[in-house]
């Protein structure tokens, strides 16, 4: 039959597409599980995996098979052709006897009206099998396949409302495709029929029924039933869900176990022993809500395909050290080959280099061409336990086991018949070509054992896996698998047992006799042709050309062979032959053959690879393809072959050298060289010996080389001279010059071993843009790999990599271009030139940055620095400076290269954020003194610097609402506010303030100040609640003033640096009686957090140059202990959404600071006049605009040994979460002014606005970030979603006009 047509052992044959050889490789054959995959067009698993369960659904391809050809108009012109239909069942047909690996869905999808677009957007299974099913239906109107569709996949339910009054039950029929079924809150299929066909909802209350016949509404229950069950019973498995508070789908991953046999007769409305069903088809999705992909478990009912144990249905390959791995589809036969390889080489292979081997060997790396369907590298090897072994170093080796030996010797004779019984199919088929299509079936059915009945039985309802191309078979117990995770069922196909009936294999010799005839002529001519097309191109690329030299033709020349008659003769014949066949046509033709050697022309002559034997390997084996050059042996020759250097590590050179004469003044011609080859593993040493003896000369002092694409000569350093000549940078027509005749003192000229040289890994980043494109200034590459030679500088490697010299966009100035070292988290300095690599200590393997920029001298650094203007964005900049230059010299150059202006400027060092530090103050010191290294990044900021051992701060006062400086000078207008603002907080010293303030900022006591967020959080309140939308004078001002800077000594005191503040001009005029009446606060991202206490230190306090303070005048003195926190506090007022205005309260911390000290000192400074348990506390965060509610809920737990009960010790508001400090808001309420529902809402106005603001902002960065990805180059953005769509002609309407016509002519 047609089976035997596909029956070939060749599973490894070529994969269509274009071969290594350049031929066009035809359509690998089945394998040997019989079954073929499906091709996919771009994104067409979805459709894959659906066609494939149709095609194994037996009745519906059988009933496809039994359609009249004249109805669908494939054999009747003068009818409408049902494209549809017609490609659907010639899909069948190919997918049973087309001997292919994989068939094309082309066809079908161009009959769906599917243009090229299409194939590439990937759609919803569950979607596609009602729009086909419908497509079918429509297509099949007029035919004798009309009711198709609805015999076999049609069901019918039952709406029904029983009313509890009357018994009267409403109902209401609805047809079905497919049953949906939640997967979120149902563990199981049957939890969920249960759910929606058993349980009854029940509709009462506000949801009564209203019951006709009782006409009101009454208690009712609600339910649905299945009345009538189809052949195929679909499930479709609702894991898509929509997340309303993202905004977005997602896919439940929650377990959904199914059974294997179900029994439908619970469900239904009239119970029947014939509604029990199988399983037969599983469609998996793996991935995620927005993409992923589609497979299939599907049961082979039928016995279509051959299964084998996955786990030894794999064929181990016979590997060989030659065998081409481009073209093999099967990890594991190259993970076999490629370990093998290297056993034999005496090699272990890590864990880290097979992905790399993978790549070496394949020319593609493991993800690109196997990860799809076999997983991660990693876990495929972990898997597969039967083949190999991870140590505990990391080791992956070949598990020695003699049941894969005996395995393979089963497969190798398994194979030999199998080859002989493909033989006789081919005979056969030649015979069938000329037969009917019923009798060619006959003729060309293999004649292999018959399989028992029990075999036959034993074999049927196996699982394979279909996927795409991909169809092997699978177990049983990879179902469960599915029921949860990404990799999850999404569609279940259920079929109807037969009662008392146990199934028959359905046979595949009866599923190729159900084909249509005309397409069994079809598949039969389309297999010889694929047949003839095979073979031909298996004869194109097994036939190669040799070229066959005589050794008589050469002589010997320092152990390589120079050619004295130019003969060379071509012989052309098929690799798969044995080499004995040549060499027995070599002696019919030249007599004698002694040896022979597989060879090599170079610039040196003809080198010897090795030897060849004469009998018992192949042409393969042996390693000889197209073009091999192979020498042959005589005897007849002048010399013999032990005296030539066999071996392709030996390849020879060819060197030029000249010989000093005496008196040599001038260079010597290089016409007058002389010329030798040397084996590329002989040292400098060597050669120059051999050079000696044979010009009788002494041992040169001095050796110096020209290569044959340099100017001039390079000397050869003494430290080279015992490395080997191809080490040395040696190549075909180096010129070599010898100098001096004293003896040379190195070591003993004894043979060097060649040793592998270190590397560095170079990335180009020199990317110019011109005319509206990027490209490359140096050459299109993107990494270069340069092994380093001792002596090699950063130069030799820049100029190993470019390829060609930089040039400005303009095409005029050549650019300047320079190699710096990339760390693992941070870029390098840029590197000098002349800098030797030996020295810079360079691991194997350095990854370094090419890039467009001035390179450092050898005395020279480059400098990165920022320019501090006072603004968020500074501009970065880079500068070089020599190293014996000063640091005011270097501050002149910043100047320059920058163009800010004024000389009083200074730097200073970052650190690792990038934030300033260390001052550097002594201008006259050099820059290399001071510490700094090449790439070093520094910030220019503006003012003289101070002393060495002093600091910086910037002074601020606070600045009050509407305030501008009059016409005194600003001077003169600081003095007035410090001296307002002091006579005020006098007069105000013992009146609280009870004023309303509509928000809550963080302020002092004597004139609440705002910071910058809280300055524009009022301003926004204050424009929604202004109908006219005038802006607010305060807008415009800021809520601290910087006035002057102070240098401090960094040992100084809280007291020495009050006094230092003091003796500044805007506050010597105020008469501020002592230093406890000026409070000093350290301003943390503009908001006044940290005072300054008795006791303190600059340094203790962190204060370096350029941090700003906040220095207040204070009617009376105050002096804070260290164990104490000033916060401020503002009470909620009754039922409005506004605080009184904040203020200050001294919270001791003294044995700690919790909640309950917090409320007490509350309710003492407000005089509250209730309970802590009455008091709700919440500290306002400004930046996010919210009110962090504190609790005193579980902290750590102390004490206890001995089985007691441990106590829960009070939270520290200091430590996290809380995390309170100097300077936060506390807002409180009391029980009594709120309702016990918002006594934890906190919220102002001001706050809604802001979160609605921060909102806006994270939505317009999230909007940017999409619209940047888009635009970045091999990105993956997101394709619009579009419905399915299939085009169906009207059918029904040609069918009722051709019927009317047939009427009329009667």
């Amino acid at each position: 039959m047609l089976a035997g047509l596909f029956e070939d052992p060749d599973e490894g044959g070529a994969a269509a597409g274009v071969s290594s050889s350049g031929l066009e490789c035809p359509e690998k054959r089945r394998s040997v599980n019989r079954l073929s995959g499906l091709r996919n067009q771009g994104a067409t698993c979805y459709l894959n995996s659906l066609l494939q369960t149709l095609f194994m659904t037996t009745e519906l391809r059988d009933a496809f098979f039994k359609l009249d050809g004249a109805e669908l108009g494939e054999l009747d012109e003068t009818r409408d052709l049902r494209k549809i239909p017609v490609e659907l069942r010639r899909l069948f047909s190919k997918l049973l006897v087309l001997n292919v690996n994989a068939v094309s869905t082309g066809d079908l999808t161009e009959s769906f009206g599917w243009s090229g677009s299409e194939v590439v957007q990937q759609h919803d299974v569950q979607e596609l099998n009602r729009i086909l099913f419908t497509a079918l239906n429509d297509s099949l109107v007029g035919t004798s396949g009309s009711k198709l569709i609805k015999e076999l996949y049609h069901g019918e339910l039952v709406n029904q409302v029983h009313c509890q009054a009357c018994g009267y039950c409403s109902e209401r029929r609805e047809a079905f495709l497919d049953i949906s079924l939640p997967v979120v809150g149902c563990p199981s299929l049957e939890s969920a029929l249960k759910a929606f066909y058993i349980e009854k909802e029940r509709l009462c209350g506000p949801n009564q029924y209203h019951c006709e016949p009782c006409k009101k509404k009454v208690d009712a229950t609600k339910g649905a039933v299945l009345s009538e069950l189809p052949e195929v019973l679909t499930f479709s498995l609702l894991r898509f869900q929509y997340d309303w508070e993202k905004g977005d789908r997602y896919k439940e991953i929650g377990k959904f176990s199914f059974p294997e046999e179900l029994d439908m007769a619970a469900y239904t409305l009239q119970p029947d022993e014939e509604q029990k069903y199988e399983l037969f088809s599983v469609v998996v999705h793996r991935g995620g809500a927005h993409g992923g992909h589609y497979f299939a478990y599907i049961r082979d009912v039928d016995s279509l395909g051959n299964w084998t144990e996955p786990e030894h249905g794999k064929v181990l390959v016979e590997t060989t050290d030659d065998m081409d791995l481009t073209e093999c589809d099967s990890p594991e036969d190259v993970l076999v080959t490629i370990l093998s390889n290297e056993k034999k080489k005496g090699k272990s292979v890590s864990l880290n280099q097979v992905p790399v081997l993978v790549q070496k060997c394949t020319g593609v790396s493991w993800n690109k061409r196997f990860k799809r369907y076999h997983g991660p590298l990693n876990k495929f090897l972990q898997k597969r336990t039967d083949l190999f072994a991870i140590s505990a170093d990391s080791e992956v080796s070949l598990v020695e086991r003699d049941a894969q030996a005996a395995a393979a010797t089963a497969t190798a004779s398994s194979d030999k018949e199998n080859i002989q019984e493909a033989t006789g199919v081919k005979a056969a088929a030649s015979a069938a070509s000329q037969s009917t299509p019923k009798e060619a079936l006959a003729v060309s059915k293999p004649t292999p054992k018959e399989p028992s009945s029990a075999d036959e039985q034993s074999t049927a309802g196996n699982w394979f896996s279909f996927n795409d191309t991909w169809v092997s078979p699978a177990e049983k117990s990879v179902l469960p698998g599915t029921f949860a995770g990404k990799e999850s069922a999404y569609m279940l196909f259920y079929r109807r047992k037969k009662r008392d009936s146990v199934r028959v294999p359905y046979g595949y010799d009866k599923a190729c006799n159900a084909i249509p005839e005309h397409l069994q002529c079809e598949m039969i001519a389309a297999n010889f042709e694929l047949d003839e097309e095979r073979d031909a191109y298996d004869v194109a690329v097994n036939t190669i050309s040799v070229a066959v030299h005589f050794a008589h033709d050469f002589k010997n020349c320092f152990g390589v062979l120079r050619r004295q008659i130019n003969t060379e003769e071509r012989i052309t014949f098929d690799r798969r032959q044995g080499f004995s066949e040549l060499v027995q046509s070599l002696k019919q033709t030249v007599g004698k053959v002694t040896a022979m050697f597989s060879a090599e022309p170079c610039p040196a002559g003809l080198h010897l690879l090795k030897e060849i034997p004469q009998q018992g390997a192949s042409f393969t084996d042996l390693g000889i393809l197209q073009d091999t050059h192979v020498l042959v042996f005589m005897g007849d020759e002048a010399f013999s072959a032990d005296g030539i250097i066999v071996g392709e590590e030996f390849k020879p050179l060819l060197l030029r050298y000249h010989l000093p004469g005496p008196a040599a003044t001038d260079a010597p011609d290089d016409d007058v060289a002389i010329e030798r080859p040397f084996s590329q593993l002989a040292s400098v040493c060597e050669v120059v010996a051999a050079v000696c003896e044979q010009g009788n000369i002494s041992q040169p002092s001095a050796i110096s080389v020209r290569h044959p694409k340099a100017k001039k000569p390079t000397a050869l350093p003494a430290s080279d001279w015992m490395q080997t000549i191809k080490e040395a940078g040696f190549v075909d027509g180096s010129l070599m010059s010898l100098d001096g005749s004293k003896a040379l003192d190195a070591a003993p000229l004894a043979p060097v071993q060649s040793q592998s040289l270190p590397s560095v890994v170079v990335e180009n980043w020199c990317y110019i843009t011109e005319e509206g494109k990027r490209q490359s200034c140096v050459g299109d590459w993107s990494t270069k790999c340069v092994y380093l030679t001792p002596g090699m500088t950063v130069g030799d490697v820049k100029r190993n990599v470019i390829e060609d010299p930089a040039q400005a966009p303009d095409g005029k100035a050549p650019l300047p271009i320079r190699l710096r070292v990339e760390h693992v988290t941070i870029q390098g300095p840029p590197l000098c030139d002349s800098d030797v690599i030996s020295a810079l200590d360079w691991p194997d393997g350095q990854q370094a940055l090419l890039e467009i920029g001035n390179a450092p001298g050898p005395d020279e650094m480059i400098l990165i620095y920022d320019v501090d203007t006072g603004s968020p964005v500074r501009p970065i900049d880079e500068v070089t400076v020599h190293n014996a230059q000063t640091v005011q010299d270097c501050v002149e150059a910043m100047i320059i290269q920058s163009g800010v202006e004024g000389n009083e400027w200074h730097i200073q060092r970052t650190n690792w954020c990038g934030e300033g530090s260390e001052v550097l103050a002594e201008p006259l010191v050099t820059i290399e003194s001071t510490g700094i290294k090449n790439g070093d990044f520094l910030r220019l900021s503006y003012g003289l610097p101070p002393a060495p051992d002093c600091v910086r701060l910037a002074v601020h006062i606070p600045s009050p609402p509407g305030k501008e400086a009059p016409g005194q000078g600003v001077v003169g207008w600081i003095s007035s506010v410090l001296s307002s603002s002091f006579q005020a907080a006098r007069s105000l010293t013992d009146t609280k303030s009870t004023s309303a303030v509509t928000d809550v900022t963080c302020s002092s006591s004597v004139d609440p100040p705002k910071s910058d967020a809280a300055a524009v959080d009022s301003s926004s309140l204050d424009s929604a609640s202004d109908a006219t939308g005038k802006k607010k004078e305060e807008e415009q001002v800021r809520p601290y003033r910087l006035v002057a800077t102070v240098d401090v000594k960094k040992v100084a005191t809280s007291d020495e640096l009050k006094s230092a503040i003091l003796a500044l001009p805007v506050f010597s005029e105020q008469n501020v009686p002592s230093r406890d009446h000026l409070r000093v606060r350290r301003l943390q991202d503009g908001l006044p957090r940290r005072i300054c206490r008795h006791g303190d230190t600059v340094r203790g306090l962190k204060l370096t140059s350029g941090t700003d303070i906040l220095c207040e005048l204070l009617p009376d003195g105050e002096n804070l202990p260290q164990a104490s926190l000033l916060v401020l506090a503002a009470r909620r007022q009754q039922k409005t959404r506004s605080y009184t205005k904040p203020e200050e309260i001294a919270l001791s911390t003294q044995g700690g600071c919790t909640l309950a000290q917090l409320k007490e000192c509350l309710i003492d400074h407000f005089n509250l006049g209730c309970t802590p348990a009455d008091v709700y506390c919440a500290k306002h965060v400004p930046d996010q605009h919210q009110w962090m509610y504190i609790h005193d809920a579980a902290g750590n737990k102390s004490g206890g040994g001995g089985g007691g009960k441990s106590a829960k010790k009070p939270v520290n508001l200091r430590n996290s979460p809380v995390m309170l400090q100097d300077g936060d808001t506390i807002g409180f309420k009391v029980a009594a002014d709120e309702k016990s529902a918002t006594l934890k809402d906190f919220l102002t106005l001001t706050d809604e606005l802001g979160l609605k603001e921060l909102e806006r902002v994270k939505e317009e960065k999230r909007l940017a970030r999409q619209q940047r990805k888009g635009k970045d180059n091999g990105s993956w953005t997101r394709r619009p979603e579009v419905g399915i769509r299939i085009v169906v002609p009207d059918y029904q309407s040609s069918t009722a006009a051709a019927s009317n016509e047939g009427e009329e002519q009667n």
